[in-house]
């Protein structure tokens, strides 16, 4: 039975019974402690990855954070059986940084960046959490390979998917199967951190492309398969967004 717990300044843990933690990284010497603006100034509109190092088993995932709304949301992967979406809480607390996942308790920490790396560490000094920043919107990998309409609805039949969409005044992360026969991807999503609802979306095939009709658009985008999924891009070229399957 998974019991909840909070495990560091992102989500909730789930606990594995008996056993040893997994190895805990050493926090480097280069790496400084943030104060409470610096806290703000890195969290704020960032993009991370994050590995909680709590458990026997492992908890990674990407997360966004909008301190103006003190939110946090994202996507976890737990011991890459039991993946999901999560939402919660997040702020700045003296120098440190707090977050109440929605089904999660209270949790603070200190903040310490290295480059692009940062980490979380409890009272005693512990790492809790290996964290990086990642880039919001990500760029296109060199390996990504052109693919047809007909070939993404080959690619995504019968799958689980986890899509997180960043050309949207907001990010959007949905974890959605797409139904060939009513044309339609549906599932959940999360938007912005503060709105989440059933995702929905009618899709219609046009030469190529794969559009999204809505408000009056067509929505259409280009797809590039990449080794876990694909991605899509706009009509200006831009990343609209990125699927992997589960």
């Amino acid at each position: 039975m998974k019991q909840m717990m909070i495990g560091l300044a992102v989500l909730v843990v789930f606990s594995t019974g008996p056993g040893l933690a997994r190895d805990v990284p050493t926090l480097p010497a280069t790496a400084k402690k943030l104060d409470a603006a610096g806290i703000r100034t890195l969290y704020h509109g960032m993009r991370g990855s994050f590995d909680n190092f709590q458990n026997e088993a492992t908890l990674t995932g990407e997360v966004f954070y909008d301190m103006d709304r003190k939110v946090m949301f994202g996507t976890y992967n737990w011991d890459n059986k039991d993946k999901g979406l999560f939402k919660g809480k997040a702020w700045v607390k003296g120098d440190q940084f707090c977050n109440k996942p929605d089904k999660g308790k209270q949790t603070c920490t200190d903040v310490y960046l290295d480059g692009r790396d940062y980490y979380e560490t409890d009272a005693k000094g512990k790492v809790v959490s290996a964290d990086k920043i990642l880039d919001n919107p990500p760029a296109l990998p060199a390996g990504a390979k052109p693919i047809k309409a007909q070939e993404v609805l080959a690619m995504v039949k019968g799958k689980r998917i986890f899509v997180t969409i960043y050309d949207y005044d907001k990010p959007l992360v949905a974890d959605v199967k797409w139904d060939l026969k009513k044309k339609k991807s549906v599932g959940r999503f999360i938007f912005g951190g503060t709105k989440e609802g059933k995702a929905n979306a009618a899709y219609v095939v046009k030469n190529d492309t794969i559009c999204f009709p809505d408000g009056g658009k067509d929505n259409c985008y280009a797809y590039f398969q990449t080794e876990d999924g694909f991605w899509e891009l706009n009509d200006k070229g831009a990343v609209h967004g990125v699927s992997t399957f589960q």
